[in-house]
């Protein structure tokens, strides 16, 4: 799915490229706030036209240099949305995080029927991301030392 300035593309473990990026996203310091075995996190997507909860997509720039990843867990009974992000550290501080949420969030808004609240959850140490949440309008709600995140969260 093509935006303004970048475009979103289905995982797969199948395209090289892919493939590729996620290893060298594992090894990448700070990752492993999602998961310490980022490729095991990430599970295969199912086709879809429109970007949907449980997916994870291959974010490229107008270059299409792939430069990280977007994953949309599943809703909760709630409809909370947790969204997170992982950029290649080539790519950070460049503005694509902020692009990407500023982007994503109001299209999540307007497409995802029965989403309530979307989340960031935030290392407390990663104040990149806590600037980019801040900027695109989530608040900090909660503030959990011993996991050391943060809690960012829209309301609809």
């Amino acid at each position: 799915m093509q935006f303004r300035n970048f475009s979103l593309t289905e995982f797969s473990f199948n395209n090289m490229e892919h493939y590729r990026l996620i290893n060298n996203l594992e090894k990448e310091p700070g990752v492993h706030y999602i998961s310490p075995k980022l490729s095991r996190f990430v599970d295969e997507s199912v086709h879809s036209e429109e970007i949907i909860p449980g997916n994870t997509y291959v974010i490229s720039n107008n270059n299409d240099d792939l430069i990280g990843l977007l994953g949309l867990m599943d809703l909760d009974l709630h409809g909370n949305l947790e969204l997170w992000t992982i950029l290649g550290s080539n790519y950070r501080g460049k503005h694509y995080a902020s692009k990407t949420i500023g982007t994503i969030v109001p299209y999540l808004i307007e497409h995802v029927d029965g989403l309530n609240d979307i989340k960031l959850v935030i290392n407390k140490n990663n104040t990149n991301s806590i600037r980019v949440a801040l900027s695109n309008g989530f608040n900090e709600v909660d503030n959990d030392g011993k996991n050391k995140t943060y809690y960012y969260f829209r309301t609809k």
